[in-house]
């Protein structure tokens, strides 16, 4: 997938929901999926495009995992990253939310 394909998938939607995968790949440049990740978020901190990002919560404890264990200064990196990246919010996983993402 090239950012073309992402963003005919994404077509005219304003909610994207985000796995840690994509936010794992935003965050290394050298995964093959940087570029199409690293042009998500783009399009997500844009304020001029209309898409939203949604994360859950579940994946923000997988991103932080990794840097809290090494300690080292990725987790400042992630701890802002997913604290103040702009239009990314962190939904906060409860039974219905669970429900919700089993049927998608």
């Amino acid at each position: 997938m090239n950012s073309a394909d992402l963003d005919r998938a994404i077509g005219d939607a304003h909610r994207a929901f985000i796995d840690s995968s994509s936010c794992i790949a935003y965050h290394s440049t050298t995964e093959r999926a940087y570029p199409v990740a690293r042009h998500l978020f783009e399009r997500i901190a844009d304020s001029a495009d209309p898409l939203v990002g949604y994360i859950s919560v579940v994946s923000v404890a997988e991103m932080l995992v990794r840097p809290i264990r090494a300690g080292d200064p990725q987790l400042m990196l992630m701890h802002r990253f997913l604290r103040h990246f702009p239009n990314l919010h962190v939904v906060h996983a409860d039974f219905e939310v669970a429900l919700q993402a089993a049927n998608i």
